[in-house]
């Protein structure tokens, strides 16, 4: 069985994912990514002492290889970089520091790069073998203009960021690179490439699952008994269980509404998933705040928060894994009517150390409303009787 993916095009822009698997004869699913397929400029092949009427030149409609990267070399503060996008996803990997003796065996010096990106932007360990595998690499021109221009723009992206930040010694590669990859792109239909990636490998894993499923028998084999044809899992968004408009979240990547849009500005309205987890989570703090490890044994994520406050943003219902064990700690009261207020959900005033209910605060607002009024003036908000 012969397997690809391949992307269709629209008007010189990429439409969306679309899965393409042909069977015409027995065999092996296409690893996809062996070998790859270099494409690089005139520079890079200065670089590498590599004659350019010597490498292939590829069309438009080869680009659909999943094995091509385009490489450009480039300069920030006058030191030598490398920079690698995938032509079929714009998935882009930026290399700082190169030194001439480390690109003698170019494809593992991309390779070493690439799972660095690919773990920092979670990518679980078999989607990174996927694309981290040893084999006979190749170089060729590059020629597609759209893969070239979206390379240009991450360079005056980098350009503009590194010199924001006082210079490349003082700007983290890591977080730069997972901002590139989380810039809308328009050659894939003002995509994130981090998406595109991520939705090019759940399909290549789905086409091999399938594959193996109606490969052959050998000859001689046993024909399997009582064997069910069971339908796909529908994706479904892992807090409310939809189907609709999905994406994997940026912290713990799973699946979860794209529905970000539908938060009114300042309503306080907990109707998007999507928001509801990247604002109410101890697991999208850790990860937005760059902490290490573990976010359920993160001291760090401890310390930021009081004790009630930080065992309800890891263990309400908007978290997919809640914390096991959490501390224990006096409910809050009201300091004046001494009723009990649950931080997390419940509206509330703090005045110092001290905490006022709803009801309570508002009598204090109308106190101190009153005394910013002028004498025998209208109460704030009340119209004036003629």
């Amino acid at each position: 069985m012969d397997c690809a993916i391949a992307v269709c095009y629209d008007s010189g822009r990429y439409a969306k994912w679309s899965q393409i698997v042909t069977s015409s004869r027995g065999g092996t699913v296409d690893d996809g990514w062996n070998p790859v397929i270099f494409c690089s400029t005139k520079k890079l092949q200065k670089l590498l002492g590599l004659k350019e009427k010597d490498l292939p030149a590829r069309s438009a409609e080869e680009i659909q290889d999943a094995a091509e990267w385009y490489c450009n070399l480039v300069y920030f503060d006058r030191r030598k970089c490398l920079i690698f996008t995938h032509g079929l996803t714009l998935y882009t990997v930026l290399v700082v520091d190169v030194k001439k003796a480390e690109l003698t065996d170019f494809g593992q010096f991309f390779r070493r790069r690439l799972n660095t990106i690919l773990v920092v932007d979670g990518f679980s360990r078999e989607d990174r073998d996927q694309l981290i595998r040893d084999a006979s690499d190749s170089f060729a021109k590059a020629t597609h203009r759209g893969v070239i221009g979206s390379m240009v723009d991450h360079v005056k992206a980098c350009r503009y960021l590194i010199d924001r930040e006082g210079g490349l010694d003082r700007i983290d590669i890591d977080r730069l690179n997972h901002l590139l990859n989380e810039t809308p792109m328009s050659l894939i239909g003002m995509e994130y490439a981090l998406d595109t990636m991520r939705s090019f490998l759940e399909a290549k894993s789905a086409t091999a699952t399938a594959t193996d499923e109606h490969r052959p028998r050998e000859k001689g084999a046993a024909k399997p008994k009582n064997v069910k044809k069971t339908k796909p899992a529908t994706r479904r968004c892992s807090l409310c269980g939809k189907t609709g408009k999905l994406r994997k979240t940026e912290c713990c990547g799973k699946w979860i509404c794209d529905d970000g849009a539908k938060y009114v500005l300042f309503s306080y309205a907990r109707n998007s998933c999507a928001r509801n987890h990247g604002r109410l989570t101890l697991c999208a703090f850790h990860h937005n705040e760059r902490h290490a490890g573990d976010w359920r044994e993160c001291a760090r994520c401890r310390e930021s928060f009081e004790t009630e406050m930080y065992v309800w943003y890891g263990t309400n219902e908007y978290n997919f894994e809640k914390l096991s064990n959490p501390p224990s700690y006096a409910p809050t009261k009201c300091s004046k009517c001494g009723a009990v207020i649950t931080l997390g959900t419940d509206g509330f005033m703090r005045r110092g150390a001290e905490y006022l209910c709803e009801t309570c605060s508002e009598k204090e607002m109308a106190k101190l409303l009153d005394k910013t009024r002028p004498p025998g003036g209208p109460r704030p908000g009340r119209p004036r009787r003629s």
